[in-house]
């Protein structure tokens, strides 16, 4: 097996990604590796399923890619980036990814609308000012409507512009469909308890965008 960097837009289930493949225990990271099943249960604690406005606060654990990358290792490095084409992260990702297999999770559009808007994430989190620059008065409505318009074709559905950028720089890349990752992936024992506590923290709604 080789290096592997998982890249993925905002709201598409990123750090589930990233830990279903930990939990293989084929990879190292830029993370305690003792630790993972502990960094599961803080970023995914059950309150979050009433809460979910605090889901990107305070517990996501980001691995340290560039001290992984620079670190020997007798297994193979996870490497995981979101929103790689921002100008801040793309030389870091284009380091990062040299001479390792590129994995790309992504959803349709309107999945990704929704779990981002429910979880104050990507679009929706007023934290990433790169993001929310918009006019006073801009209700939500309109932004959603406009993220909308902006979805192009990708793999047979409606979605993220930025899936095609991604794609055009690192042509390489294995596409990986969140939906096909919870319903179709193999699992051992530890990665079908991930998956089934990240699926008891959404609701109906997202429930149905996601099986």
């Amino acid at each position: 097996m080789q290096d592997t960097t998982i890249l993925y837009q905002g709201g598409s289930g990123g750090f589930l990604f990233y830990y279903y493949m930990l939990l293989s225990g084929e990879y190292t990271t830029g993370l305690d590796m003792d630790r993972i099943e502990e960094y599961i249960e803080i970023q995914y604690n059950t309150n979050l399923a009433n809460n979910k406005k605090n889901w990107k606060i305070n517990t996501e654990h980001w691995p340290n890619n560039t001290g992984c990358k620079n670190t020997p290792s007798n297994k193979p490095k996870l490497f995981l980036f979101c929103n790689p084409f921002s100008l801040e992260k793309l030389k870091d990702v284009i380091y990062t990814v040299s001479d390792t297999k590129i994995l790309l999770l992504y959803t349709d559009l309107n999945t990704q609308i929704r779990m981002a808007y429910d979880k104050h994430a990507h679009w929706f989190n007023t934290c990433l000012t790169e993001l929310n620059k918009t006019p006073l008065n801009y209700t939500t409505k309109q932004q959603i409507r406009d993220i909308l318009k902006s979805g192009i074709p990708f793999n047979g559905k409606i979605c993220d512009p930025y899936l095609f950028k991604i794609q055009k720089i690192f042509p390489n890349i294995e596409a990986v469909n969140l939906r096909d990752l919870i319903q179709n992936y193999p699992k051992n024992v530890k990665q079908q308890w991930l998956i089934d506590k990240w699926l008891s923290l959404h609701t109906n709604k997202e429930l149905r965008h996601l099986l």
